[in-house]
């Protein structure tokens, strides 16, 4: 059996970039646009967008909400950094969803796009949201099923 070396599993480049490069056109892209549409029909003068990532879901945010403030966040500062070069017109904080360095009711829309599952603690993150939104905001978010039931498996 030939194991490869611990050389050999380490992680070469940018991970934000391949993300970016391979992911984010064939399957984060869609479901964006998809989540931007469902955002921009409620007309939200504030957004927080939590585990942005490289910005996917901020672009399609910023253009169909332009004369909306759209925050974008996520936990990883290499994420932060690549996003902000990306999706210049929102303003960009590192952040963690389960503690958001944000004032109680400060946003009419909190968006998420395939971030929650990796909430390590769901109910303290919702309670989050729920705190930083104002009365009557909303949620919008995407989440991937259990793997069993898309065809990604397959792929």
């Amino acid at each position: 059996m030939n194991m490869a070396s611990e050389q050999d599993r380490l992680w070469v480049g940018s991970m934000p970039e391949a993300y970016n490069r391979w992911l984010a056109p064939a399957v984060f892209r869609p479901f964006a646009r998809d989540l931007a549409r469902r955002a921009a029909r409620l007309a939200p003068g504030r957004i927080l967008e939590i585990a942005a990532g490289t910005g996917v879901l901020t672009n399609e945010l910023v253009t169909a909400l332009p004369m909306a403030e759209v925050t974008a966040t996520d936990l990883n500062a290499a994420m932060v950094e690549f996003g902000s070069r990306q999706a210049p017109g929102a303003e960009w904080r590192q952040a963690d969803a389960l503690d958001l360095p944000f004032n109680n009711d400060r946003f009419d829309l909190v968006a998420c796009q395939f971030g929650a599952m990796f909430f390590p603690d769901k109910p303290a993150a919702y309670a989050e949201v729920r705190r930083v939104l104002t009365p009557g905001g909303a949620l919008l978010l995407s989440t991937w099923g259990d793997v069993g039931t898309h065809g990604f498996a397959a792929a």
